[in-house]
């Protein structure tokens, strides 16, 4: 008989044999995922399974979580941006939902948010639609992946030198990425993680470190998130803003694309892209299989995931980040990335 329930860490290997087996399924929904976040947010994991007998059917990995913003709430692998329901059928997938809103009376009803990636679960939820994804193929070959690119984005490309330059992949220089992703973020107008984040994320052996140097200085780097033969990259930074750093960044993408493509990697992954087009130049226009992510919301009567992301209050936050000093912009981010799950 199929029924859902919390499980515990009984049922881990059961529950990763899933999370390898089924297509939907992205790194972050690993059994062992739950201790990076317990160990640097605190986070209580309950993780809910549809059983059939000792097999399991369904997996939705929820988190519960205490922001002074939202008060409580349990959310789907909080802090990154997808990993909900995942399941064989109809079916199985309702039954975890329902037992999500058990728990939720248990707890005193806190909201629900279901980071869903390719999939909209069916039920009475609140969906934000507001953000996609490109799945860049390399199964042809990085030759073939050139030359479907665009022409200027080809020669935004070879506008950078190969004199002095050098990929720094898989890189341990920890210090030089953090200062870059921090200068980047700060010029951005937005917080950056914490270096113990950052070796916490290697330390789960789901990511490398990639740098792109120009004469043994530091012009690009990025995290390289890995699972099943595909690849994305958060954290990218670039030393220079502008066209100038554009550049950088494009080049810097195509050296890790034809090395991935090299290694049998089956997949890039353009990263979260919001459907007003508002992310760096460097990560669009590479082209790929377009994927939707699915915000859903049970109980919840506030602004959504999209709807955090704008407003006049957030523009003015970011210009007088931009002018702060870097170590204090540093010292605020981790407190204030706590209030974004």
């Amino acid at each position: 008989m199929l029924q859902a329930t919390v499980i515990d860490d009984r049922h881990k290997a059961a529950w990763d044999a899933f999370v390898h087996r089924h297509p939907g399924t992205i790194a972050w929904h690993l059994y062992d995922w739950s201790n990076v976040l317990r160990t640097y947010y605190g986070t209580t994991f309950h993780p809910i399974a549809a059983l059939e007998g000792d097999e399991i059917r369904a997996i939705l990995p929820l988190y519960r979580v205490r922001t002074l913003r939202t008060g409580v709430s349990l959310v789907s692998i909080p802090y990154v941006v997808a990993g909900g329901i995942v399941a064989d059928d109809e079916q199985a997938e309702r039954l975890v939902l329902e037992e999500s809103v058990r728990l939720s009376q248990s707890m005193g009803s806190p909201s629900i948010a279901l980071k869903q990636y390719g999939h909209c679960v069916a039920g009475d939820l609140r969906t934000d639609g507001g953000y996609y994804n490109q799945e860049l193929s390399l199964s042809a070959g990085a030759a073939q992946v050139w030359k479907n690119l665009p022409v200027t984005l080809q020669e935004s490309i070879e506008s950078i030198s190969e004199t002095g330059l050098q990929l720094d992949y898989p890189s341990t220089d920890v210090a030089a990425f953090h200062l870059a992703l921090s200068r980047h973020q700060r010029a951005g107008g937005v917080p950056a993680p914490s270096r113990r984040w950052i070796e916490l994320l290697l330390g789960s052996k789901l990511y490398q470190m990639a740098l792109l140097r120009s004469g043994g200085r530091v012009v690009a780097g990025t995290m390289l998130k890995v699972f099943r033969q595909t690849a994305s990259f958060p954290y990218t930074c670039v030393a220079q803003r502008g066209d100038v750093g554009v550049n950088w960044a494009r080049r810097f993408y195509w050296e890790m694309i034809k090395r991935l493509s090299a290694e049998g990697f089956q997949i890039v992954h353009s990263g979260r892209i919001p459907n007003n087009g508002a992310v760096p130049a460097y990560r669009l226009g590479w082209g790929g299989e377009r994927r939707e992510y699915y915000y859903q919301y049970y109980g919840l009567q506030g602004k959504t995931e999209s709807g955090s992301k704008r407003g006049r209050s957030r523009a003015v936050v970011e210009a007088v980040w931009r002018r702060m000093p870097l170590t204090l912009a540093n010292l605020l981010s981790p407190p204030l990335l706590r209030q974004y799950p």
